[in-house]
């Protein structure tokens, strides 16, 4: 029986070298993925990932072409970096996934039991300069020129009620949400990533969560779904 806990590092670098290898249209100022975009995984064979027709939201990269990603313009403030900091990088997502799996969750999660929960993403990042970053699980991302990596986790900020919440934002309800990170952990030789301590997510298409069935006997099947997503990253470190 398959689960996606099993996945082996080299599963996982067949999957980001398989993503790597294909091209996938986009569809221009289109909002919503339709169910053939989302497919599960055949858990009987090699990890594999078919070109993922991916629309592009009409705004995309807006914040890297239009305007200094720094400016922030367009930005919710939950997600927005403050402080004495600057931009390191920033990039979209060529080829990106986030892959979903049922599992049985808290009864606070979903009164059934059970719920699509989110496992990892796998995502290629290409700047403007031509240089890649692999985004995979923890989540981690990795700058491919220098081998510099980061890891990080959901950022805190404070609500409108003074309590700690999760520095996201839903700017679109089709779409996962707008995220600033903290790093957590820097990993790999000294680099570009080195001096970073936030990163955000915008501008984000597509990557939710399946609507299919998950109950008891679907979870028993440990299925995974992948959905295909756009986004913005942008890396943020102290000035000096």
């Amino acid at each position: 029986m398959f689960s996606f806990s099993r996945l082996t590092s080299l599963s996982i670098a067949a999957a980001l070298l398989a993503l790597l290898s294909v091209s996938a249209p986009v569809a221009a100022h289109q909002h919503e993925i339709s169910e053939e975009t989302v497919s599960e995984v055949d858990v009987n064979a090699d990890v594999e990932y078919e070109a993922l027709a991916v629309p592009r939201n009409q705004y995309f990269r807006a914040a890297l072409a239009a305007a200094n990603p720094e400016k922030q313009v367009g930005v919710p403030d939950i997600v927005k970096v403050t402080g004495n900091k600057k931009v390191v990088y920033a990039a979209p997502v060529t080829d990106g996934i986030q892959i979903w799996e049922c599992v049985a969750v808290a009864k606070t999660v979903n009164p059934s039991g059970f719920d699509w929960k989110n496992q990892a993403p796998f995502a290629f990042l290409k700047g403007d300069d031509g240089t890649n970053v692999i985004h995979s699980t923890d989540p981690t991302w990795l700058y491919t020129l220098d081998g510099s990596e980061v890891k990080a986790k959901v950022s805190k900020s404070t609500g409108k009620d003074g309590k700690q919440v999760d520095a996201k934002v839903i700017v679109d309800a089709n779409s996962i949400p707008w995220l600033r990170l903290d790093v957590t952990q820097h990993v790999g030789p000294d680099g570009l990533f080195t001096p970073v301590t936030e990163i955000q997510r915008t501008n984000t298409v597509g990557g939710k969560k399946p609507t299919d069935k998950c109950d008891a006997h679907v979870a028993m099947m440990h299925p995974i779904k992948r959905v295909p997503y756009k986004a913005d990253y942008v890396f943020w470190a102290p000035k000096h």
